[in-house]
């Protein structure tokens, strides 16, 4: 955050919305990061949701 205002003029625009961003909940970026997760052999997202929930039971 203080770094942030160094970078005149976009600098403070940038950290302004970044904090706004953060503070309002930020961006789910969720599904992207399930879809980056596929293998050949698991063919959809749900496939890859389903796997991780039993993980999590598991532990």
């Amino acid at each position: 955050m203080l770094l942030g205002w160094w970078g005149i003029p976009w600098g403070p625009i940038y950290t302004i919305g970044s904090i706004f961003r953060n503070l309002s909940g930020g961006v789910d970026v969720t599904q992207e990061v399930i879809e980056s997760m596929a293998t050949p052999e698991e063919e959809t997202a749900e496939e890859i949701v389903e796997q991780v929930e039993r993980r999590l039971e598991d532990s």
